[in-house]
């Protein structure tokens, strides 16, 4: 497996914060299929999650395909908190990203 890089093409990307909250939000496409990332870096890590949806053309809704247990992730809590905005960085997104796209490879492949 190539760990997601060169298979995923992204469609659109979005990093934003409030409540709280940093939010990293992406649409790829992968081998036909329809993915959104969904990471959340909360100040209180019990509400953080790191979920991969796929669309399903058939119903025309997104439904969960993945997902990294908030005591799992890599993308620490708090990123709210950071100064000069450094918590609204793709990097503080990355390990738990590159894992969920990991998932959808094994899963599919």
């Amino acid at each position: 497996m190539n760990t997601g890089e060169t298979a995923f093409k992204t469609i659109s990307k979005t990093i934003s914060s409030g409540d709280l909250a940093v939010y990293f939000d992406e649409n790829l496409e992968y081998n036909g299929y329809k993915l959104r990332v969904k990471i959340r870096s909360n100040a209180y890590l019990f509400q953080s999650y790191a979920n991969i949806e796929i669309f399903y053309n058939a119903s025309g809704k997104w439904s969960n395909f993945a997902s990294i247990h908030y005591g799992a992730m890599k993308t620490m809590a708090g990123l709210i908190y950071l100064p000069n905005n450094t918590g609204l960085k793709e990097g503080n997104f990355a390990a738990d990203r590159k894992e969920l796209l990991r998932l959808v490879e094994e899963i599919l492949n």
